[in-house]
């Protein structure tokens, strides 16, 4: 009878342990994960914040590197090297070329919203965009015109 008692407890105790071992593993395990996924999120957050970083000074670079080449052109239309109507061709020519990333692209309009250059939509050129919108509903031009902030300007297209 005690040999039956003390196998019964001892069968008892070994359940107990063997649960209590597997609640311990599977909160460790959950911990774990939680504690991996927060990281994991966190290194994710930082990735994107440098991605994003490093693509806004890309643009920023270009951004810079268009307007000394359009003031470049400007300067020599202005000293007479070249006459302005060739001055507003190069200059028109050379931003449609200028690249950022990977199917980023320039355009150019005027304060008064007539677009000069717009990549790909030479039907566009020489037209007013003042009502166009972004896929947000702003207006394009707007937002430049009235913000002169916004938008680095050059002499070059905006003085005509």
């Amino acid at each position: 009878m005690l040999k039956r008692f003390l196998s019964k407890i001892s069968f008892r105790i070994a359940l107990f342990t063997a649960i209590s071992l597997i609640l311990l593993a599977a909160i460790i395990t959950v911990t774990f994960n939680q504690i991996s996924y927060r990281n994991e999120m966190r290194q994710l957050k930082q990735t994107e914040k440098l991605l994003k970083d490093d693509f806004d000074r890309l643009i920023q670079y270009q951004v810079e590197t268009a307007i000394s080449m359009l003031t470049h052109i400007h300067q020599q239309a202005q000293q007479n090297e070249i006459t302005q109507d060739e001055a507003l061709k190069r200059g028109a020519d050379y931003l449609r070329q200028l690249r950022f990333g990977v199917d980023g692209y320039f355009w150019a309009d005027t304060r008064q919203g007539v677009n000069v250059v717009l990549l790909g939509n030479t039907e566009v050129e020489g037209k007013s965009r003042w009502e166009s919108k972004d896929a947000h509903g702003n207006f394009l031009t707007h937002l430049a015109a009235f913000h002169p902030k916004f938008i680095k300007k050059t002499p070059f297209f905006t003085s005509k």
